[in-house]
């Protein structure tokens, strides 16, 4: 199924990696690799997800980032 970037709204995309969450794309004029709309996260389950984790100076994880 073709998607429109979101990038440069190109119609051409290619199928590009598929995991067991959700589908990437990749458009053929710019490259982007993206997830179409309808598989991102509700603002609700976003915020919930970021509620999980630390950014804690003692999170080794957080450091390194």
């Amino acid at each position: 199924m073709m998607r429109r970037c979101p990038l440069c709204h190109a119609q051409e995309s290619a199928l590009y990696h598929q995991d067991r969450r959700r589908d990437y794309y990749q458009c053929a004029t710019c490259a982007l690799v993206f997830v179409p709309s309808e598989q991102h996260l509700t603002a609700a389950a976003e915020k919930a997800e970021y509620d999980q984790h630390q950014n804690s100076p003692q999170d080794t994880g957080y450091r390194r980032f």
